[in-house]
C-alpha cells in the first residue's frame, strides 16, 4: 500500500488540516459569539434565558449530524475519501454565509430566528463529517508507526480552528460596532475557496467499495463493535464543547473578565493544545497509544474540579493557568484517539461506521454539553458531569482494538 509519506506533499497535508481548521473556526464563531447571537436573534428579558436559547440552537444543529454522517460515509466508502472531503467543504460554507447576512430579530422578527436555526441544521449535516473524513484519510495513508501523529493533526486543526475563531471573534467584538461581529462569518468563504482548490489536486484513497449501500440494518455484532468508539467520541465531545465552548460563557458570566478577554484566554489555551498535541502523539506512537490516552483521562478527571473552582474566582492570569493545565490533559487524552478509533473498523465499511459512530456520539454528548452545563450551574454538578464522561471514556479505551489488531 502506498503510504502518506510517499504520496502526499506538504500541500496535501495542509489542505486536509486547513479544511478541518475552517470547520471548527465556523463552530468557534457561533460558540464564542453566543451572547451577541442570543441578543440579536433570540432576545429575552432574562440574559441567561437568551443564552440557553442560543445553546439550544447550537444543540439542534447536531440533530442532523448522524444523517450527514450516513451520507458522507457512504460517499467516502463508495466513491473515495477525496470526493467526501470536497463535498463537505462546499456545503459547510453555506450556513456560515447565512449567519453572517441574516438581519436581526428587531428587523424581521421570528424569521431571523428561523434562518439561524436552518443554517445551523445545514452546518450540522455537513460540518462534522468533515472531521471524520479528514481523520480517516490521514490515518489510512500513514504508516503504522506514525498513525497517532497524523491522526492527531485533525485534533490540532480543531484547536487551531477554535483558536482562530476565538481570536477573530475577540478582535471584532473589541470594535464595539453593532455589525462588526458578522465579518468573521463572511471571511470563512475565502478560506473555503482556497481549501477546495487544493483538495481537488489530492490523490485519492485506495479504499473504495462500489458495492456498498447507503443504508444497511446493523446487527448485534456491528453495534457491539461501535460501542467503544462511541464512548471515546462522547468523551471527546464533552471535552471540546464543554471544556472550551461552554467555558467561554462560564468565565464571562463570573463577571471576572469581559467577553473579549474570556474568548482570548480560552483561545490561548486551545492554541497550546494544538501546538503540543502532535509532539505528545509522537511519544504515544512509541510508548503506546492507550497508555498515554489513559494518563490524560485520569489527569483531566482529577483537575476539572480545581479548574472550575479557580476559573470562577481568579483574574486573567489565574484563569489562563487553569485552562492551560486543562488543555494539557485534553491534548494527552485526544492525541491518539483518532488513530485508535479509525483503525478499530474494517477498511471497506470504515467511513460509514466511524463517521456515523463518532458524529452521533459527538452530536448527543458534545452538542448537549453547553446546555446541560448552563442548566447545572453548580461547581460540584458541573465537575461531576465531566468526571462521568472520563469514566465512560476510560472504560471504552480498554475495549477499543489494540494497535497490533489494527
Amino acid at each position: 500500500m502506498v503510504r502518506l509519506e510517499n504520496i502526499l506533499n506538504l500541500k496535501g497535508v495542509v489542505s486536509i488540516v486547513a479544511g478541518s481548521t475552517l470547520q471548527w473556526y465556523d463552530f468557534a464563531l457561533f460558540g464564542s459569539l453566543a451572547p451577541i447571537i442570543g441578543r440579536t436573534f433570540f432576545p429575552h428579558q432574562n440574559f441567561t434565558h437568551s443564552l440557553i436559547n442560543t445553546y439550544l440552537v447550537f444543540f439542534v444543529s447536531f440533530l442532523l449530524v448522524p444523517v450527514g454522517a450516513v451520507f458522507f460515509g457512504y460517499i467516502g466508502d463508495r466513491y473515495g475519501r477525496k470526493i467526501a472531503l470536497k463535498c463537505s467543504i462546499i456545503f459547510m460554507t453555506i450556513p456560515t454565509i447565512i449567519i453572517g447576512i441574516t438581519p436581526s430579530y428587531s428587523a424581521i422578527g421570528v424569521y431571523a430566528s428561523i434562518l439561524i436555526i436552518l443554517s445551523r441544521l445545514i452546518q450540522g449535516f455537513t460540518a462534522s463529517p468533515e472531521f471524520s473524513s479528514s481523520a480517516i484519510y490521514l490515518v489510512e495513508m500513514a504508516s503504522v508507526k506514525k498513525r497517532s501523529f497524523y491522526g492527531c493533526l485533525t485534533g490540532s486543526a480543531y484547536s487551531f480552528g477554535f483558536t482562530l475563531g476565538g481570536y477573530v471573534a475577540a478582535y471584532f467584538v473589541a470594535w464595539q460596532l453593532p455589525w462588526a461581529w458578522r465579518i468573521p462569518f463572511l471571511l470563512s468563504v475565502v478560506g473555503a475557496v482556497i481549501v477546495l482548490y487544493i483538495r481537488n489536486q489530492l490523490p485519492d484513497s485506495v479504499y473504495k467499495d462500489p458495492l456498498c449501500t447507503i443504508l444497511s440494518i446493523p446487527n448485534l455484532a456491528t453495534i457491539k463493535e461501535c460501542i467503544p468508539v462511541f464512548g471515546l467520541a462522547s468523551m471527546q465531545g464533552v471535552f471540546a464543547y464543554g471544556g472550551y465552548v461552554w467555558m467561554i460563557t462560564y468565565i464571562f458570566m463570573q463577571h471576572r473578565l469581559t467577553l473579549s478577554k474570556s474568548i482570548l484566554v480560552v483561545s490561548i489555551a486551545m492554541l497550546f493544545d494544538a501546538v503540543i498535541e502532535p509532539f505528545i502523539a509522537m511519544v504515544a506512537d512509541k510508548a503506546g497509544r492507550k497508555k498515554i490516552a489513559f494518563i490524560g483521562v485520569v489527569g483531566f478527571g482529577i483537575w476539572i474540579y480545581p479548574c472550575i473552582y479557580l476559573v470562577a474566582r481568579s483574574g486573567f492570569y489565574g484563569v489562563l493557568c487553569s485552562m492551560l493545565i486543562l488543555s494539557f490533559f485534553i491534548a494527552i487524552t485526544c492525541c491518539s484517539l483518532n488513530a485508535l478509533s479509525v483503525m478499530h473498523f474494517d477498511a471497506k465499511s470504515r467511513c460509514r461506521r466511524f463517521s456515523i459512530t463518532f458524529n452521533t456520539a459527538v452530536s448527543i454528548f458534545g452538542g448537549s454539553a453547553p446546555v446541560l452545563l448552563m442548566a447545572l450551574a453548580n461547581v460540584n454538578l458541573i465537575s461531576g458531569y465531566f468526571i462521568f464522561s472520563c469514566v465512560i471514556g476510560s472504560i471504552c479505551l480498554r475495549k477499543v482494538k489494540n494497535e497490533s489488531q489494527s
